[in-house]
């Protein structure tokens, strides 16, 4: 339905690939998505000396210029083997990103089961 309201004439590549993957104002678009999960690390609690948050910070944030940076004209052509190697490049970009970015989240705000307890482990009285 946007496409049609923002585009009098049939589906063409670049218009489809600008309104998926670029435009922040479509809620379902890539970008809008990269900007949501940028706004949420950023409004992540932060420790004193942690490594995660600052790390989630810059990937997120370097994730979504990626795509502010992509020129959709770029995206949408295509060289001499057909490929469309500008649009492949920055997808595998974000596809690298998004479970490093996972992953650091993870490790920084849900591995408290790992940390080491003051006094040794917690003794519940069942025996093992």
């Amino acid at each position: 339905m946007t496409y049609r309201a923002r585009y009098f004439t049939g589906a063409q590549f670049a218009p489809v690939l600008d309104l998926l993957l670029l435009d922040e104002a479509n809620p379902r678009s890539l970008a809008r998505q990269m900007w949501a999960l940028a706004d949420h690390v950023e409004n992540l609690p932060r420790e004193r000396g942690a490594y995660g948050s600052g790390a989630a910070r810059l990937l997120a944030q370097t994730a979504l210029s990626e795509l502010r940076a992509a020129e959709i004209q770029r995206l949408a052509g295509t060289g001499t083997d057909g490929r469309n190697s500008e649009l492949e490049a920055l997808l595998d970009a974000v596809a690298v990103t998004l479970p490093e970015l996972s992953d650091i989240i993870s490790q920084t705000y849900f591995s408290h089961a790992l940390a080491v307890r003051p006094g040794g482990p917690i003794r519940t009285g069942l025996t093992p």
